[in-house]
């Protein structure tokens, strides 16, 4: 998928899921430099880092055959987005699990 796809795609899985980044968040989430290998998102408090990080993997674990990994600075921050990706992508959307060995 070119980036001009997976952009399509995540609006439409953004909206779909119900979730309206701020303008700051769009910058995370749409990158505009195809040659960039990393981004850094440098806020204040309550900006919404956390939820862009979850929003970000649900979209990733929503593609078939991806693995993700929740990965925060502390166990209570990766709890926090683990328990936010599983109530939107399991128990609201169940359709979306396939059960693996």
């Amino acid at each position: 998928m070119n980036t001009v796809e997976t952009h399509d795609f995540k609006r439409k899985w953004f909206k779909y899921i119900g979730y309206n980044p701020h303008d700051g968040q769009k910058r995370l989430h749409f990158p505009n430099k195809d040659s960039a290998s990393f981004f850094v998102n440098i806020c204040g408090r309550r900006y919404g880092k956390t939820t862009a990080a979850f929003r970000e993997a649900e979209f990733i674990a929503a593609q078939p055959n991806k693995k993700v990994w929740l990965v925060g600075l502390s166990y209570k921050k990766s709890r926090l987005m683990f328990r936010e990706v599983w109530q939107d992508m399991v128990r609201q959307q169940p359709h979306f699990v396939k059960q693996s060995l």
